[in-house]
């Protein structure tokens, strides 16, 4: 180990500035609303000029560039999103007509990860490549990476955009980056513990993943062994629930040392500029890289702020290939207000409640996995893991089944007392009562990149290889 000491947050707090932008990242409403306009402007025009793709949906819309005269004229360029991406890139391949600069400009390809169908094609030229670095270290340090941290990184690296981006924007910062990549989980904690890590990028399933196996297989204590004093990431919700938090905090030493634990955001097509700050009341979305907009999932309207509506995004960033008005069927809440660390970015409310992709309806209520997620991961006894489960004869969905995962073997009376308190906490966020079955120890699966938390035995053999391929990266 290079150092003995592991500062807290407040220590690096007096040790380097708040801001990584102090000018951008405080900028006043009025001011921030014009430098959003020109952006926007500007970046249409690049598309409409350039991009076949766009150009044909501008028309198809009966709009040119100069019908956008103010942020209310955004409403007026058509929302797109995955379904249509795919589409055009298997009509027009490989990128669907969405470059605005000739191939031989690209410099770095990657795909999404396809978790809801085929991967689609994104590609960065040289110039948007390095802005997205700088924008993804503004989100580090907002989260609270410092000069001083050596990051493990588990991201899957193979034909993918994250991980890449991230270990670049560590090193911009000045902190040391291990590129571990998603898989080989021994690997990583073992390396955590010789290496001093302090710092863990990950999801929230796979980070307790690792210090499960830490324990129970290598006989390393995070608590003695470790020197993590910060977990994070993004890919699945989790990070920003108060009791997700609480459980990381846990397996990682928090009795010994602060553990911070921070939600950021971001995706392949759209970059990645989320993130919590110190004062954990929300993830910053910063407004002068990308104009964020939180719309009505069936209207397509502006949802007010404190409601919840999917998140459509424009990043003023990525010229070469752009994405304008892309609806990322994730699910936020949002606030306007300056946060108490005196950046006046839109933040979102609790992180990402869900996507709409996995939007569950029983018996007329909705429900998101997240949901779910938050009353497991209250239960001491259960290990947080845990799967919705579709049956095959289930047309339409009347019965909402519960699978979790006891840490240890359970007392049929604190099974029952288990089953009871779900069912309660579940009926009190959703209105439904939940058929639930306590599991015992290791029974479900783990994943190592994404948790996948629907079981739909409708689609059993897609399910199942997923499974087989993240267990082969275990």
């Amino acid at each position: 180990m290079s150092q003995e000491k592991v500062f807290t947050e407040d220590e690096l707090l007096k040790k380097y500035p708040l801001y990584w932008n102090e000018k951008l990242e405080t900028m006043p409403r009025a001011e921030l609303d014009e430098l959003k306009l020109k952006k926007f402007k500007e970046i249409v025009k690049i598309a409409y000029d350039n991009s076949p793709f766009y150009r044909r949906r501008f028309k198809e819309a009966g709009i040119t560039p100069d019908d956008i005269r103010s942020l209310k004229d955004v409403t007026k360029v058509p929302i797109f999103g995955k379904k249509e991406l795919r589409e055009a890139q298997a009509k027009n391949p490989p990128y669907g007509g969405l470059l605005t600069v000739p191939e031989d400009q690209i410099a770095f390809v990657a795909m999404t990860t396809g978790t809801t169908g085929t991967p689609t094609l994104v590609a960065w030229t040289y110039e948007d490549f390095w802005q997205d670095v700088e924008a993804s270290a503004r989100s580090w340090w907002c989260a609270g990476i410092s000069p001083i941290d050596i990051v493990d990184q588990t991201n899957q690296y193979n034909f993918y955009f994250s991980a890449h981006i991230c270990e670049h924007a560590a090193m911009k910062i000045g902190a040391m980056i291990v590129p571990g990549g998603a898989g080989n989980t021994r690997r990583h904690a073992q390396v955590i513990k010789d290496l001093g890590v302090t710092a863990l990028w990950s999801v929230p399933s796979y980070s307790l993943y690792i210090a499960k196996i830490a324990r129970e297989e290598l006989g390393i204590d995070p608590e003695k062994d470790w020197r993590i004093r910060w977990v994070g990431g993004g890919g699945e919700p989790g990070f920003s629930l108060p009791e997700v938090k609480r459980k990381i905090r846990e397996a990682f030493g928090g009795k010994a040392r602060e553990i911070v634990v921070r939600d950021r955001y971001g995706a392949t097509e759209i970059g990645k500029h989320g993130a919590e700050c110190p004062a954990e009341s929300g993830m910053h979305l910063f407004e002068d890289l990308a104009l964020y907009e939180i719309i009505d999932p069936k209207s397509g309207e502006p949802v007010n702020p404190g409601e919840s509506g999917e998140l459509v995004v424009t990043c003023f960033y990525k010229k070469g290939m752009p994405f304008i008005r892309y609806n990322m069927h994730d699910v936020f809440r949002y606030t306007l207000e300056t946060c108490e660390c005196g950046r006046t970015s839109m933040r979102v409310l609790g992180g990402m409640l869900g996507r709409t992709d996995d939007m569950l309806k029983v018996k007329g209520a909705i429900v998101f996995p997240s949901q779910i997620q938050e009353v497991v991961s209250k239960i001491s006894e259960l290990s947080g893991n845990y799967r919705i489960v579709i049956d095959k004869d289930q047309m339409m969905l009347d019965e909402l089944i519960i699978e979790v995962e006891a840490k240890a073997p359970l007392k049929p009376k604190d099974e029952e007392r288990i089953i009871e308190e779900i069912r309660k906490e579940v009926k009190a966020r959703t209105m439904v009562t939940p058929t639930v079955k306590v599991l015992p120890p290791n029974s479900l699966p783990t994943f190592v990149v994404k948790h996948i938390p629907i079981y739909d035995k409708r689609k059993e053999k897609e399910y199942l290889a997923k499974l087989e391929a993240q267990r082969k990266m275990a």
